[in-house]
């Protein structure tokens, strides 16, 4: 009593494919589904973020080349995501058809979300803000083809959105409903060496930023690298995506050097030496102070977490709940001061 959920409470709150999404991807065969709201609500936000596509496409006033051909796209960034899509299409057809729809449903999340929208979406934007660029006309009929294409993976999962989304991808040009449709075909498009460039990018950017993010630099800042080492293949890697990398990353300048110069962070990355410029845009001497004080804040919580999970009196007594929540804290405070040592430790390098 008391812990039962309403479906249709949930239904009125964050809609019926929110729900629907939900239980797709916990249905594991051979185990008991335990719901939570916070699981809905994730999902909710999922279709937000398909709504959000929708209208960029729809704000960037993207339409379709009649004679648009997806397999004899040219540009890297379109091979690759027609053919992690393609990935896509074959895993969610074997999945559903051996009834393994939460591996369906979570491969349909984590593509749509992180690399159609996170990485796919944010590559283009520059390509998409001019309409000159030699890249523009393909990139618009791929986005458009990809988005369509899309709609029909998803379809079995969130029919009623994926519906209504379909209209209005096509109110310029009404078709016949999306569940009329056939579902997709896969393309005839292998480029490895696409594949290989862009999943180079993708990781590079995102340690980047995850060290952008240990040293605290701010997004706004700028950062200048120089790196050593190179291979010839990272350095075309480079020089034929340098602006998306600068503007993803945050950097403002790529200098490949003999010796790396003093006051800077090294990142080592696929067989390179990358160092961040940190003297540059950051005191050295104030954000050791910063993460002194910070360490100092982490260990004296530790110290009072510590205490009572080692009180004989609060384990007995303590609602059970609360005991997994203050463990929980102390887990994450522990990380959290590792993390922040080793952000120290890499500022006290530099300093001398």
């Amino acid at each position: 009593k008391g812990n039962v959920i309403d479906p249709l409470t949930l239904i009125d709150k964050y809609g019926a494919d929110s729900l629907r999404f939900t239980l797709a991807s916990m249905a594991a065969q051979g185990r008991d589904v335990k719901l939570s709201t916070s699981r809905v609500e994730g999902y909710r936000n999922f279709i937000t973020k398909l709504w959000n596509l929708a209208r960029f496409v729809d704000f960037n006033n993207l339409e379709n080349t009649k004679n648009f051909n997806v397999n004899n796209v040219i540009y890297v960034e379109n091979k690759w995501i027609i053919q992690e899509f393609d990935k896509l299409v074959k895993s969610v057809s074997h999945n559903i058809d051996n009834y393994k729809f939460n591996e369906a449903a979570n491969d349909c999340y984590k593509f749509t979300w992180h690399l159609f929208c996170d990485w796919y979406v944010e590559i283009i934007k520059t390509t998409m803000s001019d309409k000159s660029n030699s890249k523009y006309q393909e990139t618009s009929d791929t986005i458009i083809w990809l988005f369509t294409e899309l709609l029909k993976v998803l379809h079995p999962f969130i029919p009623f959105v994926t519906e209504e989304l379909w209209e209005f991808a096509n109110k310029k040009t009404p078709k016949k409903m999306l569940i009329a449709n056939s579902w997709p075909a896969t393309t005839t498009i292998v480029d490895q060496n696409s594949i290989l460039e862009m999943n180079w990018i993708v990781n590079f950017i995102t340690e980047i930023r995850s060290l952008r993010a240990e040293l605290n630099i701010a997004p706004s800042l700028k950062i200048k690298v120089s790196v050593k080492n190179l291979s010839k293949s990272s350095n075309n890697y480079i020089n034929n995506n340098s602006i998306t990398i600068k503007k993803i990353a945050r950097i403002s300048d790529i200098n490949i050097v003999e010796d790396l110069p003093v006051g800077t962070i090294e990142l080592n990355y696929n067989g390179a030496i990358f160092a961040l410029h940190i003297n540059d845009i950051i005191s050295i001497s104030d954000e050791i102070l910063r993460l002194e004080k910070e360490i100092e804040v982490i260990k004296k919580d530790l110290l009072f977490i510590g205490g009572k999970l080692s009180n004989k009196k609060f384990i007995e007594n303590a609602p059970k709940d609360i005991i997994l929540k203050q463990e929980k804290k102390y887990s994450e405070l522990t990380e959290l001061l590792a993390k922040t040592e080793k952000s120290l430790n890499k500022f006290r390098l530099m300093e001398n």
